[in-house]
C-alpha cells in the first residue's frame, strides 16, 4: 500500500491480529476475541504473577509483522 501523505510504501498490519473483533467465539470464554489475541501476541497478560504486563510484542507477533512485510515485498 502506498501512503501519498508520507510518500512511502507501507504495510497495513492492523488487520493481521484482527484487533477489531469484539466477538467471543475463539474460544468462547467471556473475553472478547481481540483481547484474547492481544494476550496471545503481546505481553499484556503474563501467566507468571512476578512478571508485569507490558505492551511489547512477543516473538509470535513479530513473525506476523515480518510475514506481512515479506508478502508486501514479494507482491
Amino acid at each position: 500500500m502506498y501512503c501519498r501523505l508520507c510518500d512511502v510504501n507501507v504495510v497495513d498490519i492492523y488487520g493481521r491480529p484482527n484487533p477489531g473483533d469484539f466477538g467471543d467465539d475463539r474460544p468462547p470464554n467471556g473475553v472478547p476475541d481481540n483481547v484474547d489475541v492481544i494476550c496471545d501476541l503481546a505481553s499484556m497478560c503474563p501467566d507468571d504473577p512476578t512478571v508485569l504486563p507490558n505492551i511489547h510484542l512477543n516473538k509470535k507477533v513479530y513473525r506476523v509483522v515480518a510475514k506481512a512485510f515479506l508478502a508486501s515485498l514479494a507482491g
